[in-house]
């Protein structure tokens, strides 16, 4: 069964494999150079830059959403960009991912009202 939830500091490793898996696939390894103290500093303190959710399937990490706050002006208020959307690996079904990627993205039409579902 498919959860999506709020990252904590404690995630801060996986987090990092995610990002580093991900540029993998891209094809473009030498892209990750993210840390873990620049996603600790930047997503983790008292004004995150950031914000992630982690995907598990059945328990288990499975794939993330990496997110940030910007002002549109076109809607002349505070918004959700997703880089990269719910990244997961292909060990989930294409369905769930489908589902995962459609309530983060519902979720991220409410800004400051995120919350994992």
């Amino acid at each position: 069964m498919l959860n999506i939830r709020p990252a904590v500091r404690e995630d801060i490793a996986l987090i990092l494999q995610f990002i580093r898996e991900l540029a993998e696939y891209e094809k473009d390894p030498k892209a990750a150079v993210a840390t873990a103290e620049g996603l600790k500093r930047d997503g983790f303190s008292r004004n995150p830059k950031f914000r992630v959710l982690i995907a598990e399937w059945d328990g288990e990490p499975a794939g993330f959403a990496f997110f940030f706050y910007h002002y549109s002006t076109p809607v002349r208020r505070p918004a959700h960009h997703i880089p990269s959307g719910l990244s997961l690996p292909s060990a989930i079904p294409r369905q769930r991912h489908r589902q995962g990627a459609a309530r983060v993205s519902c979720e991220n039409r409410r800004p400051g009202k995120l919350r994992a579902l």
